[in-house]
């Protein structure tokens, strides 16, 4: 039979079987076309879905007209006031059309049993809708924009691909609440009692009220390419009013400008990252637990909501200058008359110890007298309590002169104390400075001595002849006196070099200033591993980084060491060539990639490792592994590097090209805008196919940045863009150092190291040399970290002292044999020798220069 439906456009009734339970079922669809559903006895039950445009539905009282299965679509505005039951129960679904519809059920409002509320349009609802039992529900619809009363009272509610705006009141209970892939805004009074949230890919804004009343957790991640899966938006107030014990938000937090949280019960704890934005307020009588949070604190902390006492657990760290601190006084009480804030410990630990406790201070203190309360001269009151201890300053601090009367603050080993004092002074005369001079890579303390210091002072170093970070550094005072203070400057970030001021100024026109040096600190490089595996099968390389403790102030060349049981050019290949990383000005890493070359031999995993060294560095620590994965041979054609990166305009010069795949006649050419550029003396491919070796005659060549590109036998081209830039000449300087160890017990073999640089831009030919090993010495030279030039032959254990020592000398010069540097080439030459007698050695370490 061909399904039937009921056309309503006037009145249908339920008149009778008013016993309790007493049901009646409609089992075809329903079309309502303006009409009146009207339920007068017990049950109406809608079991085939339909469509609704517009109509009244009228259960009486002590009845019910329920929506029990398949999909009801509505349309248009539904308006009545509910004495009776209106329900969605079953598996039924209600949908919105496309077109939207507004429900304005007031009086007992749309009861959500279960189900579905889904659809392509957009419900408002302007009465009240009750999710009232403890089955499961599911909202889908497009969005849902709620200006009425929407309460979940039991179960658990899944939103799926939905916006939902509240405007007026909703109220979050039952067993739970999923929000997936949707977006809810509250920007009236949403009331959290009870059920953990979880956010999928899903952002909750509150700028409203968002009342949290109770121990409950929210947990998830954010939407899309959102960082926040909650922001507090300008004008919200999120606030957690009741539970004694803590509620656990794991779930990116941002609080913006204008935006408050507040915990005014229990312990509020984050444990993923918080953005505090400036002008964003953190307050309360209760905690904040933000121990093992990744907080950003720009914004403002208040303790209580005026006054009151505030615990901060973790440790308190203004991030900027925009940071606040915001104190209350109004009495001589604490907690009750005046702010405080309890900087405390975790009660758990994490892995096996505490965290916080402490204080790093930063950015703004800002006090405020209540009602016109005026401080005695003397009076003091502690403002923060840190009992692992402070550190740093206030980089501002106001409100701390009223009148005649001036606030002093005190830091201590674990409190902030404020003390007034009668008068407020004005900067004369000299200042000074103890240290003078500090190393640019801390938060560095300086004592400032001198006459009418206010405590509303401001201090920095500003620039007098310096390099690094730009603008002035804002100092952090700590402890101040009318004659002395203690001040922080943070010198971590941006490094700084040379001369400053430090100058000190206040608002009543003083100021003064007294010289200050910033020296750069040691330079350090630590190796590590960013990609440990570099495999033939997919070509990947692996990855190291060698990263400075800061920038450089000037380009640096930093010697690299290869070891491990890989063959360079047969097994691998790196991105640099020539033993040298050239560091620009202003750098702070280098990423090293190692490739794989890819072959026809099977073999097992090797690894390569890598250390560095260079006359720049204070100290290195770590060697870089990376492990060399045999794969199918591919053969492809590849470019990785060359070097020289650098050359002069003279003569000849040569360039090493690193890669795989280079056929027998591969040429090279140095081109410029793809133009024909340079044809090479000469060129030759060496080890299997990995390396290219050309000789070119620059003389005359314009300066500029030239491309290389390298043309295989097969027709494949590769261009390495700005591979060499041409300058004028700079004549070589060949820069010799030489390293010994600690004293040597006798007969134990120990090792001299010989680093060569040629400092010039065009290549140089000579010996290195090492004098002043005794005659008696056994000496040999490691042939892995000594290259003599391409095509030389050497018997490693033939090698012999070219210069004998003169009649009556006491030790002997080792001459190694030509060698011939690029530009700016560093080559490093080990030299390891025993000694049978103790003694002292002078060891000098020379260049002798081809004629």
């Amino acid at each position: 039979n061909a399904p039937q439906t009921l056309i309503n456009s006037g009145t249908l009734v339920k008149s009778a079987g008013a016993a309790e339970g007493e049901n009646s079922f409609l089992d075809v669809p329903l079309v309502n076309d303006g009409g009146t559903i009207r339920v007068e006895a017990g049950m109406l039950h809608l079991t085939e879905g339909g469509t609704y445009t517009d109509g009244r539905y009228e259960p009486a009282a002590g009845t019910t007209l329920l929506f029990n299965s398949g999909t009801h679509t509505f349309a248009g505005t539904f308006e009545e006031e509910i004495t009776g039951h209106l329900q969605l129960a079953g598996n039924s679904t209600l949908a919105i059309d496309a077109g939207g519809a507004t429900f304005d059920f007031t009086g007992n409002g749309l009861e959500w049993l279960s189900g579905t509320i889904g659809g392509e349009g957009t419900l408002r609802n302007l009465g009240q809708i009750a999710l009232s039992s403890s089955a499961g529900k599911t909202l889908r619809v497009a969005s849902l924009h709620n200006e009425g009363s929407m309460t979940v009272a039991a179960g658990f509610l899944t939103m799926e691909g939905t916006t939902l705006q509240n405007d007026a009141a909703m109220t979050w209970g039952g067993s739970g609440l999923a929000i997936r892939q949707s977006t809810m805004t509250n920007a009236g009074t949403l009331t959290w009692q009870a059920g953990n949230v979880s956010l999928t890919e899903s952002t909750l804004r509150n700028g409203g009220t968002l009342d949290l009343q109770g121990d409950l957790s929210l947990s998830g991640t954010p939407a899309g390419t959102d960082t926040f899966a909650v922001a507090n938006l300008t004008g919200g107030l999120f606030r957690k009013s009741a539970g004694e014990n803590t509620a656990t938000f794991n779930v990116p937090v941002q609080n913006q400008a204008g935006a408050t949280l507040r915990a005014a019960s229990g312990t509020w704890r984050f444990t993923n990252l918080v953005d505090h934005r400036p002008g964003a307020i953190i307050q309360g009588d209760a905690a904040f637990d933000f121990a093992t949070a990744a907080l950003t604190h720009d914004g403002i902390v208040q303790p209580g909501t005026s006054p009151g006492r505030l615990t901060y657990v973790g440790t308190f760290a203004p991030s900027s200058p925009d940071a606040t601190l915001h104190i209350e006084l109004g009495g001589p009480t604490p907690g009750e008359d005046y702010d405080v804030l309890t900087v405390a410990q975790t009660a758990y630990r994490v892995g096996f110890r505490y965290l916080g406790g402490d204080a790093l201070l930063g950015g703004t203190l800002d006090v405020q007298l209540l009602d016109d309360f005026t401080p005695q001269a003397e009076d003091s009151f502690t403002v923060l309590i840190a009992p692992e201890g402070i550190a740093g300053g206030f980089a501002a601090r106001t409100g701390l002169v009223r009148g005649d009367l001036a606030l002093y603050p005190t830091l201590g080993d674990t409190t902030v104390t404020l003390t007034a004092v009668q008068g407020v002074p004005t900067i004369t005369g000299a200042i000074a400075a103890e240290p003078a001079r500090v190393v640019g890579d801390a938060l560095r303390t300086v004592q400032v001595t001198g006459t009418g210091f206010g405590p509303d002072v401001d201090v920095r170093l500003v620039c007098t002849d310096c390099q690094g970070a730009e603008g002035d550094v804002p100092g952090l005072v700590g402890t101040i006196t009318p004659t002395a203070m203690t001040v922080a400057f943070d010198l971590r970030e941006g490094t700084r070099l040379g001369l400053y001021d430090l100058v000190v100024t206040d608002p009543r026109g003083g100021e003064a200033r007294t010289p200050m040096t910033v020296e750069p600190a040691p330079l350090q490089a630590t190796v590590s591993t960013l990609r440990s595996l570099a495999s033939e099968a997919d070509g990947e390389p692996g990855l190291i980084l060698i990263r400075l403790n800061h920038p450089t102030f000037q380009p640096i060349a930093l010697s690299y060491t290869l070891g491990g049981t890989a063959t360079p050019f047969a097994d691998y290949s790196l991105d640099v060539l020539g033993g040298t990383l050239l560091l620009p000005a202003g750098t702070d890493s280098f990423v090293v990639a190692v490739f794989p070359v890819s072959d026809d031999v099977a073999e097992d995993e090797e690894s390569i490792t890598l250390a560095v060294s260079g006359e720049a560095l204070a100290s290195s620590v770590g060697t870089a592994v990376v492990r060399i994965e045999d794969g199918p041979p591919t053969h492809a054609f590849a470019v990785y590097a060359s070097r020289p990166r650098v050359a002069g305009t003279l003569g000849t010069m040569s360039v090493t090209i690193g890669g795989q795949g280079f056929t027998e006649d591969a040429t090279v050419r140095l081109s410029v805008n793809g133009g024909d550029g340079l044809a090479p003396l000469g060129s030759r491919v060496e080890a299997g196919g990995t390396r290219l070796r050309a000789v070119f005659d620059v003389s005359g060549v314009p300066p500029g940045v030239r491309d290389l590109v390298i043309v295989n036998g097969d027709g494949a081209t590769a261009t390495l863009p700005g591979a060499l830039t041409l300058e004028t000449p700079v004549f070589p300087e060949v820069f010799v150092q030489v390293t010994a160890p600690p004293r040597v017990p006798r007969t134990r073999e120990r090792t001299y190291t010989v680093i060569v640089h040629n400092r010039g831009n065009v290549d140089v030919t000579g010996s290195p040399a090492i004098a002043g090993l005794p005659l008696d010495a056994e000496w040999s030279v490691d042939p892995s970290l000594y290259r003599p030039p391409a095509g030389q032959a050497l018997t490693w254990h033939d090698l012999k002292a070219l210069y004998p020592a003169e009649e009556g000398d006491e030790t002997q010069v080792i001459m190694l044999p030509r060698l011939i540097l690029g530009p700016g080439e560093i080559r490093r030459i080990d030299v390891h020798a025993s000694i049978p007698t103790p003694q002292t050695l002078r060891l000098i370490g020379a260049w002798v220069y081809d004629r």
